[in-house]
């Protein structure tokens, strides 16, 4: 298993769900150590953006006007230079709902070689099912839930769950194992079926699976058998 210690907890805010034609607005990061259990430190700040209003400001309340007075271009790189500096010797990069984040900061990441790890697809043992949201994630912790929707906040609701959890180096290394597809086939007709399939985290038609037409999900190959119904395994990627 992978010797983890210093994690950088990284949520963005963005414009819009496609990081080809939308932007980050917002960026937090907190360097986490799991040896120590506290964070170390924490980090954020707006992101000028090439519009005058952003789509998403009902949903986050950042507005594109807050945003665009960051106008110091020096002073913004220096803000971005600190918050990603932990990039070059953190162990792992961890964020709820990973490849959203990685997506939309490949540009400013570049080669970094540290691995990401999806607290989305982690198995909390205090989890009411499998792929809970951050929010739900924390209330299943018993964290107060505040300012979600901008990234500071949503990092330190994913530190505050780590801090809680007793096994999360145990949970996190584990996600840098070797994962399979768990498929599985049913009939439009099987509802229990189905609801079964959803609270393990299985996804209808996922677009990434090699198989089509079947509920799957990227699943570590120890933990196949105690699904509780018969999968077909196929290698990942």
């Amino acid at each position: 298993m992978a010797n983890l210690d210093l994690i950088l907890i990284i949520d963005v805010e963005t414009t819009g769900l496609n990081p080809t034609t939308d932007e980050v607005i917002e960026l937090g990061c907190i360097l986490f150590s799991l040896s120590h259990n506290c964070v170390l430190q924490q980090v954020s700040t707006l992101v000028p953006v090439s519009m005058d209003v952003s789509p998403t400001e009902h949903i986050n309340g950042i507005t594109a006007g807050a945003a665009n007075s960051l106008l110091d271009e020096s002073c913004l790189e220096a803000v971005f230079e600190g918050a990603l500096s932990a990039t070059s010797y953190a162990d792992a990069f961890v964020a709820h709902n990973a490849k959203f984040d990685r997506d939309f900061l490949a540009p400013w990441l570049g080669d970094s070689s540290s691995p990401w790890i999806d607290s989305r697809s982690i198995q909390w043992p205090r989890a009411y099912r499998q792929g809970c949201n951050l929010v739900e994630l924390a209330l299943c912790y018993e964290i107060p839930v505040f300012g979600n929707h901008r990234a500071l906040a949503d990092c330190q609701l994913l530190a505050s769950i780590i801090q809680r959890e007793p096994n999360a180096a145990q949970l996190l290394a584990k996600e840098l194992e070797p994962k399979v597809w768990a498929t599985w086939r049913t009939v439009a007709s099987d509802r229990d079926g189905q609801a079964k399939a959803k609270a393990a985290g299985f996804r209808w038609k996922d677009k990434n699976c090699p198989a089509d037409g079947v509920w799957s999900r990227k699943m570590h190959p120890s933990d196949v058998a105690g699904l509780g119904f018969e999968v077909v395994t196929l290698p990942c990627a």
